[in-house]
């Protein structure tokens, strides 16, 4: 769905009308609401937390919230109108200043290649969709015998396409496991953390 017509389709294009390039996700799905959920329940902690535990969670939760934000404006998803505005990161902390600026940029231009119809700001997303675009005028209007010197450059374009898909291929293989690898550890983390907790529960309860 990345490719159209050019003229009054590309009118219609908006950011949302990229959908997910997997189909296994649900049609009520939504990328914005999902990431949304989660900068919601980031609460900073206050008083006595700021030096204990509750500190190294929220930063490391604050930073998934980041990388998940990053990852839907690189690549297209499902339903990710809204996300072009800005998390609720806490500018006082040292640490998050880095990080607001970096998502600063990517909304800046991630409003520019919405008005375009971009399909993200990964810069292989968007040679391929302006390859792609050439190649599908191309076939449209395309009439036997091409030109020697047209056909030429169209096969250019495609060993163009080619060598795109190849890199990204390459390249995103190896994310999507980190990515499954960091899930399956913080879904570990999380029945670890809270078999400690029903110990601690168990051990301070009184003896009847």
């Amino acid at each position: 769905r990345s490719f159209g017509r050019r003229g009054n389709a590309n009118k219609d294009r908006g950011g949302g009308t990229f959908r997910s390039l997997s189909w296994t996700m649900a049609r009520n799905w939504s990328a914005a609401k999902q990431i949304h959920a989660m900068s919601s329940n980031l609460a900073a902690p206050r008083g006595a937390e700021a030096t204990g535990l509750p500190s190294p969670i929220y930063i490391m939760s604050t930073v998934l919230v980041f990388v998940m934000w990053t990852l839907a404006a690189a690549i297209p998803c499902q339903e990710r109108n809204g996300l072009g505005t800005h998390l609720p990161f806490p500018r006082q902390l040292s640490w998050a200043q880095p990080m607001i600026s970096l998502q600063e940029k990517m909304a800046e231009e991630w409003k520019k290649k919405e008005k375009k119809g971009s399909v993200g700001l990964l810069e292989e997303m968007q040679k391929i969709e302006k390859v792609g675009q050439l190649l599908i005028d191309f076939a449209e209007s395309f009439q036997f015998p091409g030109e020697s010197e047209r056909l030429e450059e169209i096969r250019g374009h495609v060993e163009e396409l080619a060598d795109i898909c190849r890199k990204m291929d390459e390249g995103l293989e190896p994310l999507q496991l980190q990515i499954r690898e960091v899930f399956h550890r913080l879904v570990r983390t999380r029945s670890e953390f809270l078999h400690v907790l029903d110990q601690a529960v168990k051990l301070s309860a009184p003896t009847v």
